[in-house]
């Protein structure tokens, strides 16, 4: 009769250990963002290109182009490839940054 006793006990424990662990992940969860993270986010610096008729923002690996953000396709061995609309921007390694137009290469830009 003490085995059950001690086998309840224990599954009460590991059940109550469960529960305020649960718990402590949903106050986690509710609690609002840490302060330095947007903090984090304004010290990123931001480079402006503009040619042919766009201005492209890039700020790390954010980039937009006219003001609307840019999705990122591809990451192919450091060089990103970015699309919005009919603009398809390659940020290369060494910092160029090339653009097309559906699919036709229009140059770099400036």
């Amino acid at each position: 009769m003490t085995r059950t006793y001690k086998r309840l006990n224990i599954g009460v424990l590991i059940l109550l250990g469960l529960t305020a662990y649960g718990l402590s992940m949903l106050a986690y969860a509710a609690s609002p963002a840490q302060p330095g993270a947007a903090h984090a986010s304004q010290s990123t610096k931001t480079r402006t290109l503009k040619g042919y008729g766009l201005t492209v923002n890039i700020r790390g690996q954010q980039v937009y182009v006219d003001g609307k953000p840019a999705a990122l396709d591809a990451n192919d061995q450091g060089n990103l490839t970015y699309s919005q609309g009919l603009n398809t921007l390659i940020v290369y390694k060494s910092g160029k940054v090339a653009l097309m137009q559906s699919g036709r290469f229009m140059g770099y830009m400036k």
